[in-house]
């Protein structure tokens, strides 16, 4: 009860200038309680560029202690490898000072990103301590070594995994974000499992709901529908072993980042996780709040 008066005598002020500028009450509660992402929501989210289709604003939610998390601070990407001058120009206007790559060696070897050129360098934080190799991931899909079940699995636990590994990566890459003055992007190959993971991490400790996060993870399968259905399409044609089964496997799955909120939780949750498994400072955790919450 307590908790619910000091809410709304934090919501008196606005209520009062709403009243004097001719605004009902019920037009106010709704737009406050209606704050879930639209499709209106979810276009303004994305940073659109021809050579990334998944560059994105992690903010913009509100958590569930009733704040919101400020946008054009961090956003999440697929690589950047194939960006035009036009999109280095976008991100220019973004106020982009810092690009950290959560790939491994042999990926950014394969598909090295373009570097704008006020950025003096970009960052690498490898997230998962077993290195990705490509060629290796296709050859198993295409030679039926992943059934829809198989792969399934695999997603599942690297998830797990990615959580439990994470003192290797997630510490550097949270003072990475909290030291930077201009605005930072962080990505992987697709913008879906690896970034996934950070971005989940993020928004539990900024106080986001697992329904929220599980909902940005899930834009993905929006944003790269396209890139996501050609890439299948041609793996599909390439060989009689992938099925549709196997294919809905590799889209973005609730289940998936499930795997890795629960293993947080398993750990005592959000605040355990970062000060206690992954020795995460108070202050760390301070100083992201107060840059990326009104």
């Amino acid at each position: 009860m307590n908790k619910d008066r000091s809410k709304l005598r934090g919501f008196l002020p606005v209520i009062i200038l709403a009243l004097c500028a001719g605004i009902s009450i019920y037009s106010l509660m709704s737009a406050r309680i209606n704050q879930t992402p639209t499709i209106l929501s979810i276009n303004k989210r994305l940073v659109h560029l021809d050579g990334a289709s998944n560059f994105r604003d992690i903010g913009g939610y509100q958590t569930e202690d009733d704040r919101l998390i400020k946008t054009g601070v961090i956003y999440r990407s697929d690589k950047l490898s194939k960006l035009t001058n036009a999109d280095i120009q976008r991100l220019k206007s973004l106020n982009l000072t810092q690009i950290i790559d959560l790939r491994s060696e042999l990926e950014i070897k394969i598909h090295k990103d373009r570097k704008p050129e006020w950025i003096s360098e970009i960052k690498h934080h490898q997230v998962g301590n077993e290195a990705v190799d490509p060629d290796d991931y296709t050859r198993k899909v295409l030679t039926g070594y992943y059934t829809a079940d198989s792969y399934r699995e695999m997603m599942i636990n690297g998830y797990r995994q990615m959580i439990l590994e994470g003192k290797s990566y997630i510490p550097a890459i949270l003072n990475e974000l909290v030291n930077e003055q201009g605005a930072s992007v962080y990505h992987c190959a697709g913008g879906k499992d690896r970034t996934g993971i950070i971005t989940a991490v993020l928004l539990k400790a900024l106080g986001a709901s697992n329904e929220t996060i599980i909902s940005d993870y899930l834009l993905t399968a929006h944003y790269r529908k396209a890139d996501m259905e050609k890439k299948y399409k041609k793996l599909k044609s390439l060989s009689t072993h992938i099925d549709d089964k196997l294919i809905a496997s590799m889209w973005p799955n609730k289940d998936y980042i499930n795997s890795g909120l629960q293993t947080i939780e398993e750990l005592g949750g959000i605040q355990q996780y970062l000060m206690h498994y992954l020795g995460v400072d108070e202050m760390t955790i301070l100083r992201l709040k107060n840059k990326m919450l009104n």
